[in-house]
């Protein structure tokens, strides 16, 4: 906690050093069968938490809590193919932690689960300079992929490729709570059955174009949400904040349409 006094209207107060909890470092390298690094994600898990991580050079670094056992999935961008799980546990003590090559793709894992048709993944953008502007994925350029969540009682579904047009990198989230096809309600704030977030991101190497769009208010149509191996589908629209690269932080109101996003279930 950082105490903060009450401020004049445009004072700067300086805070100071800010110094956060410190974890171990889980480093590593995403590998095809001839091992050569390659564009992928990550699923972490403790038990309690969950996050995809874009690894998008094969380089993996990621910071962990100490005295947690973890569970990292490898998924190769390439189609949705899963690498077998790793098992971490960082100890007591700050260290690095180096695991080496860690196998994606067909070398291992659960093949199959492929998603290369990017084709149904897209949405379009009003307002804030914005005019029917879509933003769709290269076919062929990513994959996505769908988790469900049991002690949540949701799912987190994944897309991320390039962009139509360009090779500027484009994500797409969109995390529901509930178990099935339905209609969600989109909110920034609400964690509970019957919400769902929508985020989208588009960035280069640089951060130059970097672009994101987070809903507010809308709708989230869940059509499929098949068994392991199976299809998520679902449509949005709604109000969404928009910020880039250029806005210094700030943040504009943009209106987002024909929103889709399928990936395929995995566990």
């Amino acid at each position: 906690n950082i105490s903060v006094p009450p401020l004049a209207p445009g004072q700067t107060y300086d805070v100071g050093t800010v110094t956060g909890p410190c974890g171990s470092k889980v480093t590593g390298k995403l590998v095809d069968c001839n091992g050569n690094a390659v564009r992928g994600m990550v699923r972490v898990e403790n038990g309690l938490s969950q996050a995809n991580i874009d690894v998008w050079n094969g380089e993996l670094a990621i910071e962990l809590a100490l005295n947690t056992t973890y569970t990292i999935v490898p998924y190769c961008m390439a189609g949705a193919l899963f690498g077998n799980a790793v098992t971490i546990n960082t100890g007591s003590t700050i260290t690095t932690i180096d695991k080496g090559n860690i196998p994606t793709c067909p070398c291992n894992g659960t093949g199959g689960n492929t998603q290369t048709d990017l084709t149904h993944d897209f949405f379009t953008v009003n307002g804030a300079g914005f005019s029917n502007e879509q933003f769709l994925y290269n076919n062929n350029s990513g994959s996505g992929v769908a988790v469900l969540l049991p002690s949540d009682t949701a799912y987190s579904v994944s897309v991320s490729g390039t962009r139509q047009g360009g090779s500027d990198n484009l994500s797409m989230t969109v995390f529901f709570y509930g178990l099935g096809p339905g209609t969600y309600t989109i909110s920034d704030s609400q964690e509970q059955q019957g919400y769902a977030k929508v985020i989208m991101q588009l960035y280069n190497s640089t951060g130059s174009t970097y672009k994101a769009f987070s809903g507010v208010s809308g709708t989230l149509i869940v059509t499929e949400a098949g068994a392991s191996g199976q299809p998520v589908t679902a449509t949005f629209s709604g109000t969404f904040e928009y910020s880039d690269a250029q806005g210094g932080g700030s943040t504009q109101t943009v209106t987002i349409s024909n929103g889709s996003i399928k990936a395929i279930r995995y566990q």
